[in-house]
């Protein structure tokens, strides 16, 4: 079972239950309900931020010009606690600049979660 912790709607909390079950699964971990080995548990949040664009200057002398961007942005922190000792066993978060286009959310929620778990399972 995963919990979340952060507010997210429905959608996007199937879309982050079943990237993460599957970037697990790639990893030979799998769901059990009944014997569970680790409890996952995950946090999202979103928020506006921004961005300084600054060209490479080669001297003092030229002019330069800074751009300021509005963007969303987004964390996505999960914790993993081993069932037997109800100890932290694994954590790891990922921020990253939201697309306004829905039809991506998908494919941004699974390359966010394979980022995530990029350094599963701890060695």
């Amino acid at each position: 079972m995963m919990h979340n912790r952060g507010a997210v709607n429905k959608l996007s909390h199937q879309r982050i239950v079943s990237s993460v079950g599957n970037e697990l699964a790639i990893k030979g971990w799998w769901r059990d309900d009944q014997e569970p080995d680790l409890y996952l548990s995950y946090y999202a949040s979103t928020k506006d931020a921004v961005t300084i664009d600054s060209p490479y200057r080669t001297d003092w002398y030229d002019d330069a010009t800074i751009t300021l961007r509005r963007i969303h942005e987004g964390t996505v922190a999960l914790d993993m606690i081993d069932a037997d000792e109800n100890e932290l066993f694994w954590l790891g978060s990922v921020t990253e600049a939201l697309n306004d286009n829905a039809r991506r959310n998908d494919s941004e929620i699974n390359d966010t979660v394979r980022k995530l778990l990029d350094g599963f399972p701890p060695k």
